[in-house]
């Protein structure tokens, strides 16, 4: 009876996974692919090609850390599937190799795959779906860290920003003051100015290593400072005035996105509830009155049911989701 209870739900879990799968491979690609990535890559692009292009002189350098994706030509190569996993790795700062974090999924798809196959007995196609799951926790985690990081960078970007502004007004270059910025203040911050000062240093020039910096945190206000700083050298201005105000505008960005965050907590707790309660509530009444249930998952109206009722719960779920997510 199990067995085949499990037989007649394996359509619905294949079709929620392909459906969590579509949604992690969607948020994913606007991330980093969508239209508006696209031109924010060759809009820096754009930025660090026009002193070169304007002496007529081919960019040099690479950075440590599998070559630059700085120019346009990064659009195509990161669609590449070593290149994005090299690009996630090292968003997440994380030092293994793309080959490794492969061998890392295959390693637990595979692994949970024979356990489950030992210790219980579910169906072929069953355990594909499970090893799936397991296999795909590697590139969950590496996108949970780098969105962590992210999100500490710019937490902590203000206050690095009034440090250079000190260390600016005390007559130090700018150069100079990012390695200092990568001795005074707090992980992660400081290692990425730090390795902006490292480039520097190491003969990389200076927008090349600002661009660098930019692509490697993910960040829209380290995209902001970038893109002041590149303007700043071509056109001239006050550095100090500019970096003071990109401060206030950041921390006054952060102040007012967390009472944003806070007004739509109720819309997203409220949509993580609804979205659980059936499930919740199904396997409640399926453990205390098992023959009560069983009508709907054993009959074709109760399956049509099931299936209808998933599908507009994933849909509400993910409504509710972009309703209550809202950009600042």
């Amino acid at each position: 009876m199990i067995n085949a209870w499990i037989v007649e739900l394996l359509p619905l879990l294949v079709f929620c996974v392909t459906i969590a799968v579509l949604l992690a491979l969607i948020t994913f690609w606007s991330r980093h692919y969508s239209r508006n990535a696209k031109a924010l890559n060759k809009r820096l692009g754009d930025i660090v090609n026009m002193r070169s292009s304007s002496s007529d002189e081919p960019m040099k350098g690479t950075s440590a850390h599998e070559g630059s994706f700085l120019t346009t030509s990064h659009i195509t190569i990161a669609m590449q599937l070593e290149e994005a996993m090299q690009l996630m790795l090292l968003r997440a700062d994380l030092n293994i190799s793309p080959v490794r974090m492969l061998a890392y999924s295959a390693t637990l798809a595979v692994g949970g795959f024979l356990l489950l196959d030992l210790f219980t007995h579910l169906s072929v196609l069953m355990l594909l779906v499970f090893s799936l799951f397991f296999g795909a926790f590697p590139f969950f985690y590496i996108l949970y860290l780098q969105a962590k990081r992210s999100a500490k960078i710019e937490k902590q970007l203000p206050e690095a920003l009034d440090f250079i502004c000190r260390s600016l007004r005390a007559g130090h270059g700018l150069s100079v003051t990012f390695g200092i910025v990568g001795d005074e203040l707090p992980q992660p911050i400081a290692k990425e100015f730090k390795t902006v000062f490292e480039e520097i240093n190491f003969g990389l020039p200076f927008d090349d290593a600002m661009t660098n910096f930019a692509v490697r945190t993910d960040s829209n206000d380290i995209n902001f400072l970038v893109v002041g700083l590149l303007i700043q050298r071509e056109a001239g201005g006050n550095l100090i005035e500019l970096l003071e105000n990109l401060s206030k505008t950041i921390r006054d960005r952060i102040i007012l996105s967390g009472k944003v965050r806070v007004l739509a907590s109720e819309g997203k707790y409220s949509g993580l509830l609804l979205s659980v309660l059936p499930f919740l509530l199904g396997g409640i009444l399926t453990t205390m009155n098992p023959d009560y249930m069983l009508p709907l998952w054993t009959t074709e109206a109760g399956q049509q049911l099931v299936m209808v009722s998933v599908v507009m719960i994933f849909v509400g779920a993910f409504w509710m989701w972009n309703l209550s997510r809202i950009k600042v």
